[in-house]
């Protein structure tokens, strides 16, 4: 019984942390919140608070650049499928 416990307990912990990676699109989300929540920060005259959030809106907004920049690597460029496969363009 305590041979076979590890593995289906690594394949668990595996599958569980490739779930966890954010998505470009989910950085921009918090960073959004991070935004408004700056914004009403400075509106209660909290300015201290409000800078902290815009740093943090900053970090996720990096972030969601650097995600984007390497989600579509898998795919190829438009320019390297040859015309013959390529649909028509819809006028």
């Amino acid at each position: 019984m305590i041979k076979t416990l590890p593995l289906p307990s690594l394949l668990v912990v595996t599958l569980g942390l490739t779930g966890c990676d954010k998505t470009s699109e989910d950085h921009t989300q918090d960073a959004n919140k991070h935004q408004q929540a700056s914004e009403q920060k400075q509106v209660e005259g909290k300015p201290g608070e409000a800078a902290d959030e815009k740093a943090q809106a900053d970090r996720d907004y990096a972030e969601a650049h650097e995600a984007r920049a390497t989600e579509d690597r898998h795919q190829a460029p438009s320019s390297a499928v040859p015309e013959y496969i390529k649909a028509p363009e819809k006028n």
